[in-house]
C-alpha cells in the first residue's frame, strides 16, 4: 500500500514539476538600458553578444543610430564601435549579394525553360482560345485571388518560440504512462 501511494506521489510530483518548468530568457525585449551596465566593456559585451547595430537595436541603447550605444560610458570604446559596426554592414551587403545572385541564377534557369517549352506554350494558348470567356474570367479572377493570399504570406520572418515545453510535456505523459502501466500490473497480479 505504501508503494502505491509512494508511486503515486512522484508520478503526481513529476507531472506537476514538469509543467511547471521555467523557460527563461537571457531578458525580455526592450527593458535593458544603459543604466544597467557599470563599464563600456559590458555594453560592448552585450551589444556584440547580441548582433545588435545602428539599424538592429530593439533595447534603444543607441538613441542617434550613429553606431555606439551608451554613448556615456563609451565615449573611448567609439572606434570599437564603428569597427563593429562596418563590420555588420558588410556582412548584411554579403548576403544581399549572395541573394541577388541566387535569384540571377534561377532567372537564367527559367528563361532556358521558357525557350524549351515555347512550342507547349503556343498549344496551351490554343487550348485557352477555345474556352469560353466567362471561365476565362472565372480562373483570373480565381488567380490573382490566390495571387494575393500567397504574396501576403510569403518572406514573414519566423518568431523565435523554441521552448523545452514540449518536451517535458513528453517526460511527464510517459512518467504517468509508466505509473498507470505498474499499478493496473499490480492490480492483475494481486488479483
Amino acid at each position: 500500500m505504501i508503494k502505491k501511494w509512494l508511486i503515486g506521489i512522484t508520478s503526481v510530483a513529476f507531472v506537476s514539476l514538469g509543467g511547471m518548468a521555467a523557460v527563461t530568457a537571457d531578458h525580455e525585449e526592450g527593458t535593458i538600458n544603459c543604466s544597467n551596465f557599470e563599464t563600456g566593456e559590458e555594453v560592448y559585451e552585450f551589444w556584440t553578444s547580441h548582433g545588435y547595430h545602428s539599424e538592429n537595436d530593439p533595447e534603444r541603447l543607441d538613441g542617434d543610430s550613429d553606431g555606439v550605444p551608451c554613448e556615456s560610458l563609451t565615449s573611448s570604446m567609439e572606434s570599437e564601435f564603428l569597427a563593429y559596426e562596418a563590420d555588420q554592414q558588410s556582412t548584411s551587403e554579403e548576403e544581399t549579394t549572395e541573394e541577388e545572385a541566387t535569384e540571377e541564377e534561377a532567372t537564367e534557369e527559367e528563361a532556358t525553360e521558357e525557350d524549351a517549352t515555347d512550342e507547349e506554350a503556343i498549344e496551351e494558348a490554343a487550348t485557352e482560345e477555345a474556352a469560353t470567356e466567362e471561365e476565362a474570367d472565372e480562373d483570373s479572377a480565381n488567380e490573382s485571388a490566390a495571387d494575393s493570399e500567397e504574396s501576403s504570406d510569403e518572406g514573414d520572418a519566423l518568431p523565435a518560440t523554441a521552448t523545452s515545453y514540449p518536451m517535458m510535456i513528453l517526460l511527464s505523459l510517459l512518467t504517468a504512462g509508466a505509473s498507470a502501466f505498474i499499478l493496473i500490473r499490480r492490480k492483475v497480479a494481486q488479483a
